[in-house]
């Protein structure tokens, strides 16, 4: 418990120095936990947003639980932390418990529950600010209380309240529970069995049917979106499904793999031996086997090591409350010894991982979701948006949202045939984003699906990607009357964006034509060569400006050149000795950036060599001989709108315009 609050401490003092001293949870799912459970305490709903139900969660219990804790001392965003802190604390006592009921060696009852603290692992668990750290309490608890009652056939009101609130806790917590009523039923007591499977299953229909009478599906939205598509056909399906993933997925979870052969010899060293805590041991190895193939095969792995968190918790403490037996150690000293060192090498490995990704985890968090839901918060806190994570922004504000995921909106999900890595089509999207002037997406994920009337006006980057699913967002104005609102939002929440994330867009880029000479400023795009002394003369290195503004020379630290002219920048390089800088000019000019958009193929940022038309740039973006056009220009926070027609269509555009094309009068 004490090596558990102290790691966990440690943890929590790394993460905050990561955030500017915020604590910020490693994936942006606890924000779905604590925007749900705040509309349940406030609002009676069970969503996103209040008077919208949403099921967005594959926990039933843990945003109840959240909202029970929320109405009695308030909303507070470290309240999940708190109460993992809690139940994490209980998992060594759980685990030493466990192992004195074995009768385990007193040196094996101190080190087993410091080794699953750190294998499992369980700071990071707890940092989650999910119901994992629920999922292994409640998990251990039940396996005592199932061969318990197996091996003595009392004490079942507390094994059936235990399945109860397993799968109220995680859909996939059944998983033991089916293998606990195989045994029974092996044993012909089939009421148990019954009577134990209705208690598992009656969280799922009781949330099955309040979702239906709010007009949505019997499984959770996230349990569809992510669950493991399964197509069987005939007896070849079957088998490949059984076997054939359960193999390859073992084979690409050293983890598992090890753990599955741990809990298969302690079945094997068990199950033909005499005696009560033989028998435990037979029953708990069998209970685990089971939940480990079927997990394997129809759940999912990994997502920040929480998915099997509580297999590992609960297979460690069953292989180490078998070896200590003094007939097994006789028999399998060499067998026992080599698998050991085998079991705890990919776990070792594992948690050794967990410790540097948390915190660099978290930070990413707090750089990207938060600030996304920062930024939504401020400037758009009424309207509805669009964006592809959820909770942070969800946390941050009350106004409506569309989750272009589908966890929190229906129809999105439904219209993505609820398949999570599949985008919406473009008719799709622009019909759910109908009412939406702002959206903020990973354009790698929705792919070709940007509709065309969408304008992109920046992007932000962050570096060392351990958590989102990318590392950069680009932010979208999603209509013409947004450009102006948006671009104003963007200038004004960039300044307050913390170091480590990467601006980049129009918003950033300088109106009008550039200046001339020595007052030329430096952007995005522009090219320095610079004079570099060296051993064996002087060399010409090229140093372009990137599109966070940042100019860099080998050996030398990155400068901000956005805005500044050349002389400024060399005045800066020169007093940097290491890069041996002698001399600094401009190469090449950076291109006339153009956005177009509208009746075209796809929304389209073109660049320029010297100013184009305006009837060019449409023309390169797909439009086919276009008679009208809309050009929006920039000037004095205003965008002024200028019709072109005929020969107006040849104008030469400035830098930072937009251009419409608008569709065709029929």
């Amino acid at each position: 418990m004490v090596v558990f609050l102290v790691h966990l401490g440690l943890l929590v003092r790394a993460v905050t120095n990561a955030t500017n001293g915020s604590f910020c949870y490693p994936l942006d799912d606890a924000f779905i936990h604590l925007s749900l459970a705040r509309n349940i305490a406030f609002h009676g709903t069970f969503g996103m947003t209040p008077g919208v139900f949403a099921s967005a969660s594959s926990s039933v219990l843990w945003p109840l639980l959240l909202a029970f804790f929320i109405r009695i001392i308030g909303d507070h965003a470290i309240l999940p932390l708190l109460i993992n802190a809690a139940l994490g604390a209980t998992v060594p006592w759980l685990v030493n418990r466990t192992l004195h009921r074995a009768e385990a060696h007193w040196l094996l009852r101190l080190l087993t529950p410091a080794l699953v603290v750190f294998v499992t692992p369980l700071t990071t668990i707890a940092a989650l600010g999910m119901e994992h750290s629920l999922h292994i309490v409640l998990g251990l608890l039940f396996l005592d209380e199932a061969v318990r009652f197996l091996r003595e056939g009392h004490r079942f009101a507390p094994l059936a309240a235990l399945a109860f609130l397993l799968t109220a806790t995680r859909y996939e917590a059944i998983f033991p529970v089916c293998a606990t009523i195989l045994l029974l039923l092996r044993k012909r007591r089939i009421k148990e069995a019954s009577v134990l499977g209705s208690a598992a299953v009656a969280p799922v229909v009781l949330f099955g049917i309040y979702s239906i009478l709010h007009g949505a599906r019997f499984l959770p939205n996230s349990v569809l979106l992510k669950g493991r598509p399964i197509a069987l056909k005939g007896v070849g399906d079957v088998f490949n499904l059984v076997a054939g993933d359960l193999v390859d997925r073992l084979a690409l979870n050293s983890h598992l793999l090890v753990l599955f052969g741990g809990l298969a010899l302690v079945w094997w060293l068990h199950h033909e031996q005499d005696g009560e805590l033989s028998q435990e041991e037979s029953d708990r190895a069998r209970i685990l086997l089971f939940t480990l193939a079927a997990h394997i095969v129809f759940a999912g792995l990994g997502w920040f090591y929480r998915y099997e968190a509580y297999l590992i918790v609960t297979g460690v403490v069953t292989v180490a409350s078998s070896i200590h037996r003094p007939q097994i150690q006789r028999r399998n000293v060499a067998l026992i010894a080599a698998l050991g060192l085998s079991f705890l090498s990919p776990l070792f490995r594992r948690a050794v991982q967990a410790i540097g990704a948390t915190p660099a985890a978290c930070r990413n968090i707090y750089q990207q979701q938060w600030q996304m839901g920062r930024f939504l918060h401020e400037h758009f806190e009424d309207d509805a948006v669009a964006v592809n994570d959820i909770g942070a922004v969800a946390y941050q504000r009350k106004g409506p949202l569309v989750d272009l995921v589908g966890l929190a909106s229906f129809s999105v999900a439904k219209a993505k045939k609820f398949k999570i890595d599949t985008p919406l089509s473009p008719e799709d999207l622009l019909h759910e984003t109908a009412a939406v002037p702002v959206a903020i997406v990973y354009e790698q994920w929705i792919g070709e699906s940007i509709p065309s009337s969408w304008v992109r006006l920046g992007r932000w980057r962050i570096d060392n990607l351990k958590s989102p699913a990318y590392a950069d967002v680009a932010i979208y104005a999603c209509n013409e009357q947004a450009i102006p609102r948006v671009l104003a939002a963007l200038r004004t929440f960039g300044k307050t964006l913390p170091k480590g994330v990467h601006q980049e867009g129009r918003y950033l880029e300088p109106l009008g034509a550039p200046a001339v000479g020595d007052a030329y400023e430096l952007h995005a795009n522009d090219t320095l060569v610079v004079r570099v002394a060296s051993p064996s003369g002087e060399k010409l290195k090229i140093a372009p400006v990137f599109a966070d503004g940042t100019v860099f020379v080998p050996g030398g630290k990155p400068i901000d050149a956005r805005g500044r002219t050349v002389a400024a920048i060399e005045k800066e390089l020169l007093a940097q000795p290491e890069t041996n800088v002698r001399e600094a000019r401009l190469a090449e000019a950076r291109p006339y950036r153009i956005s177009v958009f509208g009746a075209v193929a796809r929304p389209a940022e073109l660049e320029w060599p010297s100013p184009p038309t305006a009837r060019a740039a449409a023309q390169a973006a797909g439009a086919m001989a276009p008679e009208r056009l809309v050009r929006l220009r920039e000037a004095q926070g205003q965008i002024e709108r200028t019709e072109l027609f005929g020969t107006d269509l040849d104008q030469a555009l400035l830098p930072g315009d937009f251009v419409l094309v608008p569709e065709r009068r029929k």
